[in-house]
């Protein structure tokens, strides 16, 4: 059984398309439950730290 959010991530496919994947990681944050959640803690692992001491 598919899902929503399955069918969503196999249209956006390449997730290096910025255009499209910011807007979709929006929507998953917005309207996905646990698995926005789990984008957001994925999110914070791969975005690089400033060090702004």
């Amino acid at each position: 059984m598919k899902t929503w959010l399955d069918v969503a991530a196999e249209w956006q496919r390449a997730w290096s398309r910025e255009e499209t994947a910011d807007k979709l990681s929006g929507i998953i944050i917005q309207h996905g439950g646990g698995s926005g959640i789990v984008l957001l803690q994925e999110q914070q692992l791969v975005m690089p730290v400033s060090n702004a001491a």
